[in-house]
């Protein structure tokens, strides 16, 4: 069995295990970015701050885990839609990354919805 590093977890991880992960956790991560996203926008200075970072840390550890996934699609047992929602969820995850540091830069500017 072919393991390759993530750097995620704390061990050695096949990608199919990582897959299987996302999956189970896919809704949730989802959910949380867009959560706190929405409270850094209708916030101002530290609370702005404070769920720009969680949205920004969570982002970030999104677009860890897919971007392994999709380093090692070969290794995966999907077809082309999973793929497909894989790319797509990871330009959802960097867009909300970038929208988050948008709110970390100007904790005071008004955001419109």
């Amino acid at each position: 069995m072919c393991y390759k590093r993530c750097r995620m977890f704390s061990r050695n991880i096949t990608a199919p295990e990582a897959l299987r992960y996302y999956a189970d956790k896919r809704r949730k991560l989802i959910h949380g970015v867009q959560h706190d996203l929405e409270w850094a926008r209708i916030n101002y200075y530290g609370y702005r701050e404070t769920y720009g970072s969680y949205a920004a840390k969570q982002a970030q550890k999104c677009i860890t885990l897919l971007e392994f996934l999709l380093n090692h699609v070969e290794l995966l047992p999907t077809d082309a839609a999973t793929i497909e929602v894989l790319w797509n969820d990871l330009a959802d995850m960097k867009r909300a990354a970038d929208t988050a540091q948008m709110y970390l830069a100007n904790p005071s500017a008004s955001f419109p919805k």
